[in-house]
């Protein structure tokens, strides 16, 4: 794998985890497309590490205020509400990941299969927003409204569906508003994009591939400073955002692939 795979890869999975496109579908489609061999386990565990060190980052006094001042006692109904709804949400992708089977994943990492959840989540995200304009916070939301996000984040799992679209999708549908439903849905990546890493990295310690620690450091780098950007923006610009531009992106994508791959 050569520089510019390194770096187009590491900047794609920046920009895009975090947008309602599929960052997961286009690592797998856009090497496809552009003749490139597949980037590997290694990459794509240290694409997701530098996510996963942007979104801490960015979050980190949600975090703090979450997690540290709820042991302390600060705060602590309304930050155990919401480090409960948390791992409430993340728990049905967590069992389902676990259970599914190898051959199962591989079938929905076929390019026509991407394609087609590209296409039909792009339109359903499109739709909600539209349908759906509630303006509730999510304070106003029980347990099984947040449960229903997590079940609807299963469908991630298959690639081009895309994480932060499906949650955003659901958020919509129970009323929340843009900005809430948004920021849930980051929060909800950090558990989530977790354990994607854990589970990546002990299958790759089961792998023989070659390592190229200095590819994988700029990798990380890239890919940490491309989606702390997507974040910033993505949060900043959000009731300014179209979504039609993301199904008008993702129905142009679905059928490139239909009809390349």
């Amino acid at each position: 794998m050569d520089w510019v795979q390194v770096i187009f890869l590491s900047i794609l999975q920046g920009v895009l985890e975090f947008l309602p496109i599929s960052s997961s579908g286009h690592l797998i489609l856009f090497p496809a497309l552009l003749g490139w061999q597949d980037q590997g386990l290694a990459l794509d565990i240290a694409v997701h590490a530098g996510s996963f060190l942007a979104i801490i980052i960015y979050f980190k006094k949600d975090i703090v205020s979450i997690v540290f001042r709820n042991s302390i006692g600060i705060d602590s109904q309304k930050n155990t509400r919401e480090f409960l709804f948390v791992i409430l949400a993340t728990l049905p992708i967590l069992i389902i990941g676990f259970v599914i089977s190898d051959e199962f994943l591989a079938f929905l990492r076929m390019p026509k299969v991407i394609a087609t959840a590209t296409g039909v989540f792009g339109i359903l995200l499109w739709w909600t927003d539209r349908t759906f304009e509630g303006s509730q916070k999510l304070d106003k939301v029980n347990a099984k409204g947040f449960l229903f996000i997590g079940l609807m984040q299963v469908i991630a799992l298959i690639p081009g569906t895309s994480r932060s679209g499906i949650t955003i999708t659901a958020g919509r549908v129970l009323g929340i508003n843009r900005t809430e439903a948004t920021r849930f849905s980051f929060l909800l990546a950090i558990p989530t994009i977790g354990a994607s890493i854990v589970w990546q990295g002990l299958e790759f310690i089961n792998t023989t591939q070659v390592v190229e620690w200095n590819k994988l450091f700029i990798a990380v780098i890239l890919s940490a400073l491309s989606s702390w950007l997507s974040i910033a923006l993505f949060l900043k610009f959000i009731q300014l955002i179209q979504f039609s531009w993301f199904m008008g992106y993702r129905l142009f994508l679905a059928g490139l692939t239909f009809i390349v791959l």
